[in-house]
């Protein structure tokens, strides 16, 4: 086994054993548990799958009570590269009000919010140039979590995000 195969496959183990620690944690407190991505100073930018999937992680989990649809993406800005950015910086200064889909409008309205786990997959990503762009294939499932403790899947997705090395380590340029 390789070096990098090795330590994406520590990285999936770290993950997942996190992920049932989570979700095999049981308190007598009914309230719902936080799954919460990361503070910034928690991230290992040295390592491109880790900004993938945190970064990912944060736009995916959406708090429709506080933020308009969309506002995601700017919870996960100091792990974004320049193409990234601009969407942010441009959503920031468009005068239009959002659009909300009807889907939005009933979690708004219900104080629902949607938690998102993430991981990367071992799939070699066959990058031409490692060092500077890589390319990450990044699961991500969601559950709507209800104020009174009842929770919805939503459909699971994969989507290719594509990293960059900047002078402060990987950041997450785009996703598709």
């Amino acid at each position: 086994m390789n070096h990098s195969h090795r330590t994406l496959t520590s990285l999936l183990i770290t993950v997942t054993a996190g992920t049932l620690l989570l979700m095999g944690c049981g308190t007598d407190d009914e309230s719902p548990r936080s799954t919460e991505p990361s503070t910034p100073s928690t991230v290992d930018t040295n390592s491109a799958d880790t900004v993938a999937v945190e970064a990912l992680a944060r736009i995916f989990s959406w708090r429709p009570a506080d933020e308009p649809q969309g506002g995601s993406l700017a919870r996960a800005r100091d792990l974004l590269g320049p193409t990234l950015l601009t969407v942010v910086d441009g959503y920031a200064s468009d005068s239009a009000p959002p659009r909300t889909s009807l889907q939005w409008a009933h979690w708004r309205d219900t104080g629902a919010r949607v938690d998102a786990f993430t991981f990367a997959s071992a799939e070699p990503s066959g990058d031409t140039d490692p060092a500077r762009i890589q390319h990450r294939k990044i699961g991500i499932e969601q559950t709507v979590v209800y104020p009174d403790g009842d929770t919805e899947s939503l459909p699971p997705t994969a989507v290719i995000a594509t990293l960059i090395r900047t002078s402060d380590g990987w950041r997450l340029d785009t996703y598709q």
